[in-house]
């Protein structure tokens, strides 16, 4: 009775090791043989704050990925979510199975209000990151704005200009010199 309640117990700790194993083995995201719907949701789960991801394949190249993003509220929200940001498009870039991705094109949302006082995201910037130059990103030594300056502006919505404005305030003569520049920003 006695070796049948070890092996018993000794079982059970297995797998309830092995659980903890695999709950807390690596979070590499993994794209490989996933459907764009199955990878979609997969990179949406990365962030609370992504409200919409899709994965869209090209007839003529690469797939690219579109990820909406509703940023927190206050007055620079390109600084406020850079770090975030960094995160998302680090895994992306080191993901399993990412090998037909393209570009990355981010859709920054802030919150609006209408003239009736409904809340809604509107677009503030559409930026954009090219896949071969993200896996090349040495990411335990880059700095988030790095990534900002990586980024092509693909587009600016109503909120875009007071974005741009408050990022580059004040990291346009440090930070922010690249970005603020191809922003057109003159202070």
């Amino acid at each position: 009775m006695r070796l049948y309640f070890a092996n018993s117990l000794i079982a059970s700790l297995a797998i309830c090791l092995s659980l903890l194993c695999s709950a807390c083995g690596s979070s590499q995201l993994d794209l490989e043989g996933k459907s764009p719907a199955q990878a979609a949701d997969a990179i949406k789960g990365l962030d609370k704050k992504i409200t919409e991801a899709r994965l869209q394949p090209t007839v003529q190249g690469p797939s690219v990925v579109w990820v909406t993003w509703l940023a927190s509220s206050g007055p620079s929200p390109l600084l406020m979510e850079q770090t975030d940001i960094k995160t998302l498009l680090q895994s992306i870039a080191q993901a399993k199975g990412n090998d037909n991705i393209g570009w990355v094109l981010l859709f920054l949302n802030e919150t609006g209000v209408d003239n009736l006082g409904n809340k809604s995201p509107v677009l503030a910037l559409k930026l954009g990151w090219n896949m071969e130059t993200l896996k090349k990103v040495n990411w335990d030594g880059v700095q988030n704005w790095q990534l900002i300056d990586l980024a092509s502006i693909e587009g600016v919505g109503p909120f875009g200009k007071n974005a741009i404005d408050a990022y580059c305030k004040d990291g346009a003569s440090s930070y922010g010199k690249t970005f603020c520049t191809r922003a057109g920003w003159r202070g």
